[in-house]
């Protein structure tokens, strides 16, 4: 049977219940936008599950924090070519670059390809970019064939590097 009275537990009990759901509903409405920042984010909590389609542009990219390596190739989708078809070549140089020295790379596509893009990269954060770009057909000029880069060392001393160079080709018309 129903008590008509209020016990001290039920009072207490609702108290606490209004007070919870306050601070919720204050907590969408006052937290201020844009609250939660990189630094609150724990390591590999952002997944690509987590990730709606379209929402990062290469503006969102650090320069640098995506290579060759980590594209997905069948996932490009460029007009009028068949994932399947690109293909990745490389160009790799493993050594030292003298202090004030550089290192060119050049990778280039097979014959009977084309290039539709590449970059370059280095496993020694001092080594410096100087150059990274497409490399043009002497009889073609409308035809790209590879991708060149070259590296620098602006430190006083020898680096000892790892860089390379890589090209998307896919087959020419």
């Amino acid at each position: 049977m129903i008590k008509r009275h209020s016990t001290y537990a039920n009072v207490m009990a609702t108290v606490a219940l209004f007070v919870a759901l306050g601070g919720v509903a204050w907590a969408v409405n006052k937290a201020p936008k844009d609250s939660v920042v990189t630094k609150s984010i724990v390591d590999q909590a952002v997944t690509a599950k987590k990730i709606k389609d379209g929402s990062v542009a290469g503006k969102d990219i650090k320069n640098g924090s995506v290579s060759g390596a980590d594209i997905d190739v069948p996932s490009l989708q460029i007009p009028g070519i068949d994932p399947d078809s690109i293909q990745i070549r490389t160009e790799l140089a493993v050594g030292t670059i003298g202090i004030g020295g550089t290192q060119a790379l050049e990778a280039q596509c097979n014959s009977g390809e084309a290039a539709i893009g590449g970059g370059s990269t280095s496993d020694n954060s001092a080594a410096a970019l100087s150059s990274s770009g497409p490399v043009i057909d002497g009889a073609d000029e409308n035809q790209i064939d590879g991708w060149s880069s070259t590296w620098s060392n602006p430190t006083g001393n020898e680096l000892s590097v790892t860089l390379k160079s890589y090209v998307f080709c896919v087959p020419a018309d």
